[in-house]
């Protein structure tokens, strides 16, 4: 049989133990009067002294009432704090959970045979880095070991490839999405790719297909493009500051407006080509 718990006071129940309690002052009232009720000093005397213990007895009960009130004051307070944060480490933990799915779910897209597919991976994982800066060195990452990958020249594929390098590049800029992380291209194939005004300081490209590509006005200082392959590509003022170009094929490189500094290292010892 289920506990029935605690049952509330009835009336008759609260009428009978004031009663009680108006007997019991009564009593004591009486009993007070019986004994130093002759009005001699020392009934006085004893009156006093009955009446201050009973101020102290009364002032004592307050104290401890109150202290008890603020315990329990207290006991709420830190019983809401936890259940505040409990809540807001459920929704923390909700969130995490959702953004974890939706990069999963987008990086299988990725993988995906069809180019619909993987164009919608890549635009998911462009949504999701814009909403979560906390997300984006995983995503460029993810975006530029996908155009490290060697793939099969074809019309839907390039696409693809175009649609990364376009959310590469919107990325790259100093505009109120700018991503200010890590770029790994190494080995890229980025023939003929539109990159302009790009921010690629510290970029890597090592070994990369840069051939055509345009980076007029780009920031690629300290960027390391050893072994790169620069056929016609457009480097107009492009910023070189310490860039490393040693082994890169510097073919109809277009240099024009072009700053590097001491520290800019070439393919030989004769410095940058002419444009």
């Amino acid at each position: 049989m289920a506990d029935p718990g605690p049952r509330p006071l009835t009336t008759r129940a609260i009428v009978l133990g004031g009663l009680a309690v108006l007997a019991v002052g009564g009593l004591m009232l009486t009993l007070l009067l019986t004994l130093y009720g002759g009005g001699s000093p020392q009934d006085q005397a004893h009156l006093d002294a009955v009446r201050t213990a009973g101020t102290i007895v009364v002032g004592t009960g307050g104290a401890v009432a109150l202290l008890l009130a603020a315990r329990r004051q207290r006991s709420a307070e830190l019983t809401l704090k936890h259940q505040q944060e409990t809540a807001r480490q459920a929704e923390h933990d909700a969130i995490e959970r959702r953004i974890t799915d939706l990069y999963t779910k987008a990086a299988d897209q990725l993988g995906s045979d069809k180019a619909p597919v993987r164009l919608a991976g890549l635009y998911a994982l462009e949504r999701l880095g814009v909403a979560n800066a906390e997300q984006r060195r995983t995503i460029i990452n993810v975006i530029c070991a996908y155009l490290r990958m060697p793939f099969v020249d074809d019309r839907e594929e390039a696409q693809v490839r175009i649609t990364a390098l376009r959310i590469l590049h919107a990325h790259r800029r100093g505009d109120q999405h700018f991503w200010s992380v890590s770029i790994d291209l190494d080995g890229a194939n980025l023939a003929g790719s539109r990159l302009p005004r790009s921010k690629f300081a510290w970029a890597t490209f090592e070994g990369a297909d840069l051939s055509r590509v345009d980076f007029t006005g780009s920031d690629l200082s300290n960027a390391d493009l050893t072994h790169a392959t620069l056929v016609d590509a457009d480097f107009t003022g492009v910023d070189l500051s310490g860039a490393r170009l040693d082994h890169a094929d510097l073919t109809g490189i277009v240099l024009k407006d072009a700053v590097w500094n001491e520290e800019t290292v070439w393919p030989g010892p004769g410095g940058p080509p002419v444009s």
